[in-house]
């Protein structure tokens, strides 16, 4: 196919974007320059006539990575990926499937499935809900997948124009798809929608045209193709992860750390607090921070002889699995605890400990009794009579 005119879209999104936007922005991926009539002519060098068009500068080239079910990164070779990640924004966007020119709404995936656009929370439809289009609609296609956890999240959603632009190719000449479909095959060479509701008419709304690579509005009744999106700059804040999520500690004073970080790519804030346990357990650094971190806890020494624990709390606003607890568990003093004999010789041992940081372990009591073997008549020997796992440790 001949290439006859770059959209205006493709030559001044760049610039226009980097001047709203003040994250990272893909290059557009166009590769030719053109003189004032529109043919393609060899890109002017610095000082000629025309120099300074899109292709003149190469500024955060597409990169993508292919990634698997799991959302773990695969090689560019893989032959088969569930996930896109573009290097440049942090996105990762939904992977179509089975392209055969049928419809299959039981796979929300399916790459010829069409919806409505429809949004019924009244803060984010522009003031126009949409069409309902018989359930076969953008909300009930991103609850779908969300219902699924596919990819193991459940924070996808509708992309915005901007970031739906962000994967135009303008190197790609029409018919399309205008898209790199070495990492986006199955796609289909028509209207994608965006999130983004119509300002001056609330009964449109803003997408792009896989064929041209401009952006277009339609009536939300009209039914258009849907590429889901999770993350990056503007999105949900993914997975807040701790680790490890209990940790023992000694009786006796001291400090210990948990480690904080997101599976998401954007930004995401977190703060800590101790909830529980504040008369002895403190932060002394990382009550807040964004993305990975570190929380560092001190404690004071411990004279008791049960248990105790305290409990810090981390959240990230808008990311999954917040506000998530963190536990330190602190040992008895055992050197208070003693065995006893009665006066039937039975030896009672109230505390025998191992606790495992990870599964806290119980304690266990035992008694063993006194046993008197002729073959050894200088030893004492006690035999084990009853034993016991404590829900606690108790005091002696």
């Amino acid at each position: 196919m001949n290439k006859t005119r770059v959209p205006a879209f493709c030559i001044m999104f760049l610039m226009m974007a980097a001047i709203v936007w003040a994250a990272p922005v893909p290059d557009t991926g166009q590769t030719e320059c053109y003189d004032v009539a529109g043919k393609v002519i060899t890109c002017p060098s610095p000082g000629q006539p025309l120099y300074g068009q899109d292709a003149n500068y190469i500024i955060n080239p597409m990169s993508y990575t292919k990634l698997d079910s799991s959302g773990n990164p695969l090689p560019d070779s893989a032959a088969a990926w569930s996930m896109v990640k573009d290097n440049v924004t942090g996105l990762i966007w939904e992977m179509k499937t089975n392209k055969d020119g049928f419809e299959n709404y039981n796979d929300p995936r399916d790459a010829d499935n069409t919806y409505t656009w429809y949004d019924s929370n009244p803060a984010t439809n522009g003031g126009n809900a949409g069409g309902w289009g018989d359930g076969k609609n953008t909300e009930n296609f991103i609850k779908a997948l969300n219902d699924a956890r596919y990819g193991g999240f459940r924070d996808w959603r509708m992309p915005t124009l901007k970031e739906l632009t962000y994967i135009v190719n303008c190197s790609i000449p029409y018919p399309g798809p205008t898209i790199t479909t070495d990492y986006f095959p199955n796609t289909v060479s028509f209207f994608y929608w965006s999130s983004t509701a119509g300002a001056d008419d609330t009964n449109y709304a803003w997408g792009v045209p896989f064929y041209y690579g401009n952006v277009n509005l339609k009536d939300k009744g009209y039914s258009y193709y849907v590429r889901a999106v999770r993350g990056g700059q503007s999105g949900s804040l993914g997975n807040l992860v701790i680790s490890p999520l209990i940790r023992a500690v000694t009786k006796d004073a001291g400090s210990t750390t948990f480690s904080v970080s997101s599976t998401g790519a954007g930004a995401m804030p977190w703060t800590a607090a101790v909830t529980s346990g504040g008369d002895w357990l403190s932060i002394t650094s990382g009550a807040s921070g964004t993305n990975a971190g570190a929380i560092t806890c001190a404690y004071t020494a411990y004279t008791g002889t049960a248990l105790r624990t305290g409990t810090i709390r981390v959240t990230a606003a808008s990311a999954d699995g917040s506000p998530k607890d963190v536990t330190v568990t602190q040992g008895a003093n055992m050197t208070a605890c003693t065995a006893t004999i009665d006066s039937n010789y039975s030896l009672h041992i109230p505390l025998i400990s191992h606790l495992n940081p990870q599964s806290n372990t119980p304690s266990y009591s035992a008694d063993f009794a006194y046993k008197y073997d002729p073959a050894f008549p200088t030893m004492i020997l006690f035999r084990l009579t009853n034993h016991a796992i404590q829900s606690e440790v108790f005091s002696c």
